[in-house]
C-alpha cells in the first residue's frame, strides 16, 4: 500500500447532493450580481446626470433626491449580491472539504495491519485501519527492573515467534523511562527485520546483552518464595539458609548479586530438603 492510496470510500449522497446544489446557486448568484452591476452603473451615471442639471436649475431638488435614492438602492442590491456569492463561495468550499473527506487516504506507506472498516457501517472516531509504517512491525516484551537496567536502544535482539521454525531478528527501538505499577514490568519496544507477518501473535525475544563476569549459581540451587530469593551453604558442618540478591537468569543459572561469595559452599540438589541449622557435608559425588 502506498501514500496517497485510497482505503475506503464514505457514503457522500448528502454532501454530493449539496455540493450540487450550492454550486447551481452559484451560477444564478452570479448572474444576479451582474443584474446588480449594471443597475448601480446605470444609477450611478444618472445621478451624475442629475447633479449637473440641478446644478444648472434644470431640475427640481425633489427629482435630485430620487436619482440619489435610486443610487443608494442599487449600491446596497450591488453589495447584498456580493454578500451573497461570499456566502456560497464558503458553503462550497465547505461541501468540498467535506466530500474528500469521504475518501479514507492512507497516510503514508506501508503495510495495512488491521481493518476495522465495514460496508454499510456507521463510522465513529475510531480508527477504521491500522498501518505498519514502510511494512515494519514492532514487537513489545515484558521485562522486569533487572533486566530493564541492562537493555539499550539499537541492541540486538531474536523473536521466537511461537509456530515459527526460524527466529526473527530486530532491534530495540524504545526502552521504557517507567514500570508499570501493578505488574512492576516495562514494556521494551523492539522493531523486527523483514516483511510485516505475524501481527498478533506471541513470542519469547532473547535481547544480546553486552557480556561481563558475575558470580551465578546453578537455578536448582536456589529457591524463591514470597520474602525473597534462598540458597543454602555449608559451613562448619551445618547447613545455612542464606537470603540473597539475584540478578539475570540464563542458561540455567542465577545471577547472584549479594549473599554468598566465591569461596562459600553451596548445597545443590538437597538445599530444599535441608533446614537450617542441621548438619551437612559434601557428598562423594
Amino acid at each position: 500500500m502506498q501514500k496517497g492510496q485510497i482505503l475506503a470510500l464514505l457514503d457522500n449522497a448528502g454532501v454530493k447532493a449539496k455540493f450540487d446544489q450550492q454550486t447551481a446557486a452559484l451560477e444564478v448568484a452570479k448572474q444576479n450580481l451582474n443584474s446588480a452591476k449594471a443597475a448601480f452603473s446605470e444609477s450611478e451615471s444618472a445621478l451624475k446626470r442629475a447633479k449637473d442639471l440641478a446644478a444648472k436649475k434644470a431640475i427640481s431638488s425633489q427629482e435630485l433626491e430620487q436619482a440619489n435614492a435610486k443610487e443608494a438602492s442599487a449600491r446596497a442590491n450591488l453589495n447584498s449580491a456580493k454578500a451573497q456569492i461570499s456566502q456560497i463561495d464558503a458553503q462550497i468550499t465547505e461541501a468540498k472539504d467535506q466530500l474528500g473527506k469521504a475518501s479514507v487516504i492512507a497516510p503514508v506507506s506501508g503495510v495495512v495491519t488491521a481493518k476495522k472498516a465495514q460496508i454499510g457501517a456507521l463510522t465513529s472516531g475510531e480508527a477504521l485501519f491500522n498501518i505498519a509504517k514502510d511494512g515494519v512491525i514492532e514487537l513489545s516484551a515484558d521485562t522486569d527492573a533487572r533486566e530493564l537496567a541492562q537493555i539499550k536502544v539499537g541492541m540486538s535482539a531474536q523473536a521466537q515467534i511461537y509456530d515459527v521454525k526460524e527466529a526473527v531478528k530486530g532491534k530495540v527501538r524504545l526502552v521504557p523511562v517507567s514500570m508499570d505499577t501493578s505488574s512492576r514490568l516495562g514494556k521494551v519496544k523492539i522493531s523486527l527485520d523483514g516483511e510485516a507477518k505475524f501481527i498478533g501473535s506471541y513470542a519469547k525475544v532473547v535481547i544480546d546483552l553486552p557480556e561481563f563476569s558475575a558470580l551465578a549459581l546453578p537455578a536448582q540451587a536456589v529457591s524463591f518464595t514470597e520474602k525473597g530469593a534462598f540458597t543454602t551453604i555449608v559451613k562448619g558442618g551445618k547447613a545455612v539458609k542464606r537470603k540473597i540478591q539475584t540478578g539475570l537468569r540464563a542458561n540455567g543459572l542465577v545471577q547472584v548479586i549479594s549473599g554468598v561469595s566465591k569461596d562459600d559452599e553451596v548445597a545443590l540438589k538437597a538445599a530444599a530438603l535441608v533446614n537450617d541449622g542441621e548438619a551437612a557435608q559434601r557428598s562423594a559425588e
